[in-house]
């Protein structure tokens, strides 16, 4: 059902999800759903990052509390996070990338009091895309 939100919501920006890079924190799924550990993002956050370097994205998009840690390095929550615009930068980077915050999809079926926030989220990754 997440999956089929997150397809509606790129929709609703005009996106297809074959046109879009989808990654996850990490390549599997924790023991019993959970959320991944500190030392679980750490040790395959090299991973990402090189993924990252590969793909060159002009815009990062963070869905949830677990990809904001593991991407911008921080415990804030998404809460305090989203509505604006950071910069992502690795080691091996010329350039920063832009980086929009929002609540993961499955966070939203179990919060729908949060996707007015999402759609304005949506709404400036949209805004950005057409600037590019």
């Amino acid at each position: 059902k997440a999956g089929q939100l997150l397809n509606k919501m790129l929709a609703a920006i005009k996106l297809e999800r074959k046109n879009v890079y989808i990654t996850n924190v990490l390549p599997w799924r924790p023991p019993q759903s959970r959320a991944p550990t500190d030392q679980e993002i750490l040790d395959f956050l090299p991973f990402l990052q090189k993924q990252i370097e590969i793909i060159k994205p002009k815009i990062i998009y963070l869905l949830g509390t677990t990809s904001v840690k593991a991407v911008l390095s921080t415990p804030i929550s998404v809460e305090k996070l989203r509505g604006k615009w950071h910069k992502y930068k690795s080691i091996n980077m010329n350039t920063p990338i832009n980086v929009l915050v929002s609540y993961n999809p499955a966070f939203l079926l179990n919060s729908p009091n949060h996707k007015k926030e999402a759609w304005a989220d949506l709404q400036m990754l949209e805004k950005k895309i057409n600037e590019n």
